[in-house]
């Protein structure tokens, strides 16, 4: 198939993120039946999966429109289990408070602590990721903290091409000692794999408060 105005195949379209991306002129609804989401003209996409448009039909799990959805209109806010935040691209976003997480990925010691490295961008990170944890933690919404906490057994099972990547010059790796009392390297337990300062703090309160859940991983 081809765009018919400048018969360019459409699957050479460039794929864009939403800062690039124009907004659309009608509502589209993208996914199936059961996981969907609605982006209008407004700039507001809707991640609730709550409401589809009115018109179209579903033809083999995908949604296809029988004619454009122009004048479809916006569902309203609820305020109690919803919550919309403005995002770069003149977007809006709005998704379910119970439904939604933040996933917050190797924001340990061993990756940011100045003791250990220099992470200018990580530690930047730090103060906008507290605002944002605390912002929607009254509002139910959950933290996923996922970092790395090995144990003996799992050092006997890590693929060779990790453990190459954290050794340093064929020395080192998952379990050595590190410098101080950082402990050993990346292992469960251990002061280099706890979150850094201020975040490990916030982790604690929202363990306490039922908000918060710490997943150890291993790759």
């Amino acid at each position: 198939m081809t765009d018919s105005s400048t018969g360019t195949p459409q699957h050479d379209t460039p794929i864009l993120g939403m800062v690039h991306r124009p907004k659309v002129a009608a509502a589209i609804e993208y996914g199936n039946a059961a996981s969907f989401w609605v982006e209008y003209p407004s700039g507001l996409v809707d991640l609730t999966r709550t409401t589809h448009l009115p018109k179209g039909a579903l033809q083999n799990g995908s949604v296809v429109h029988e004619e454009p959805a122009q004048d479809a209109p916006v569902p309203p806010l609820h305020a109690e289990t919803q919550l919309e935040i403005p995002v770069d691209g003149g977007r809006v976003l709005r998704f379910s408070k119970k439904n939604t997480a933040i996933v917050v990925v190797d924001m340990q010691n061993f990756f940011l602590h100045p003791d250990l490295r220099e992470h200018p961008t990580g530690l930047n990170c730090v103060i906008p990721l507290m605002n944002l944890v605390t912002t929607l933690r009254p509002q139910g919404v959950k933290t996923l903290w996922v970092n790395w906490g090995l144990t003996d057994h799992e050092l006997t099972t890590i693929p060779p091409a990790l453990v190459r990547g954290f050794m340093k010059n064929g020395r080192g790796g998952f379990g050595s000692q590190l410098p101080g009392e950082f402990g050993r390297l990346l292992m469960r337990g251990e002061f280099n794999a706890e979150l850094y300062g201020p975040l490990q703090t916030l982790y604690e309160e929202g363990r306490r408060e039922g908000t918060d859940v710490w997943i150890h991983k291993n790759r």
